[in-house]
């Protein structure tokens, strides 16, 4: 995959600039997790949300659900008095040690419940197979940096439909998207940008970097799993 700067536009500024006023959280740490964050209901069940930062309290992954989070894959729990004790990052597998620390700080009115770090002895066989997964996949959009799968179902919220879009590496990895009750053209991410009739997503942000790339359709866009690319995305300007 390949980077210039000419897409680095003031666009993605603002972004970068917000997350470096922040201080730092967890020092010595790679991450921190916050604590419950409600995101209103999903039929009867509680949805509820915690965020995983960087040192510069950007989001960089996270866990939404109506389920125990203990026992969601992501996180592992201490017995009571419950407190998160072990991370696996959802995109590349790898699991870090959590724990409190004085230090912790936080992330706006988000404080930090445990910061993680990451050991070799840690990752375990636990990690192996999601590693694997990804690496038997055919590469997606070559010569792009990312491509965008289709709309996927994830229920409703109230009355609203939820749905998600995926962005992949060129090895399938899901390494963003954008789950929303909103159009996608128009949400409040501001992660698309969108073509007149027939829509297509011609725009991608990425959330962590604000870096900004131009997509289009590729007849070598291939599919990750059942999940067909939509369009490729690509910020060297060809």
């Amino acid at each position: 995959m390949k980077f210039t700067s000419t897409a680095f536009t003031t666009l993605a500024l603002p972004t970068l600039f917000v997350a470096n006023q922040v201080a730092a959280i967890c020092p010595g740490f790679n991450y921190g997790v916050g604590n419950a964050i409600s995101q209103g209901h999903m039929g009867d069940a509680e949805v509820t949300r915690w965020n995983v930062y960087d040192d510069s309290c950007n989001v960089v992954d996270g866990l939404t659900t109506t389920e125990n989070p203990c026992t969601s894959g992501t996180f592992g729990c201490t017995p009571p008095p419950i407190k998160f004790n072990r991370y696996t990052n959802t995109f590349t597998g790898l699991i870090y040690e959590c724990r409190p620390d004085p230090n912790s700080g936080k992330c706006g009115n988000d404080v930090i419940s445990v910061c993680m770090k990451f050991t070799s002895t840690v990752f375990t066989a636990l990690a192996l197979p999601t590693l694997f997964v990804a690496n038997q996949v055919a590469a997606i959009c070559p010569g792009f940096n990312f491509g965008i799968g289709n709309v996927i179902p994830e229920g409703k919220l109230g009355d609203a439909e939820v749905s998600r879009w995926n962005v992949y590496n060129d090895n399938c990895d899901i390494v963003d998207g954008l789950t929303t009750t909103e159009n996608p053209c128009t949400s409040s991410s501001g992660i698309f940008g969108c073509t007149p009739p027939p829509i297509k997503f011609n725009r991608y942000k990425n959330s962590f970097t604000g870096l900004i790339y131009d997509c289009r359709p590729d007849p070598n866009s291939g599919k990750c799993g059942d999940d067909v690319i939509s369009v490729c995305c690509r910020n060297d300007g060809n």
